[in-house]
């Protein structure tokens, strides 16, 4: 399975999207400190698509890239197959990354159709 990708790897639209996507849902530094910890370290993610979910926020991602974030209690309605799937899944611990990629996890597969 992938590592998350740090910050200074990811690439410049993608890093550029997460600045915009923060400064939009106006996630507080104590959360951005907590995402910058679990970034840190080093956590595996899955390779499709996976969700993290901090509590008041959400961070969603395809394989080793972060992608967007998502308040907790925004709706997925435009924001994609990502989105949709974490919008959807609200019963796992805030230490588990949810995915499709472990069949004994409690998550439920992502629905790829949404796309």
């Amino acid at each position: 399975m992938p590592k998350i990708e740090t910050w200074g790897n990811l690439p410049p639209g993608v890093r550029q999207h997460l600045i915009e996507r923060m400064t939009d849902r106006a996630i507080s530094i104590a959360d951005l400190n907590d995402l910058r910890l679990w970034i840190d370290s080093a956590p595996e993610v899955p390779e499709g698509d996976w969700y993290r979910d901090f509590g008041t926020f959400k961070i969603c991602g395809s394989g080793s890239l972060p992608k967007t974030f998502l308040l907790t209690r925004t709706s997925s309605e435009g924001h994609g197959g990502l989105a949709q799937a974490a919008d959807t899944q609200f019963l796992w611990s805030p230490n588990e990354v949810v995915g499709d990629h472990d069949p004994k996890s409690h998550s439920r597969k992502f629905d790829r159709s949404a796309r």
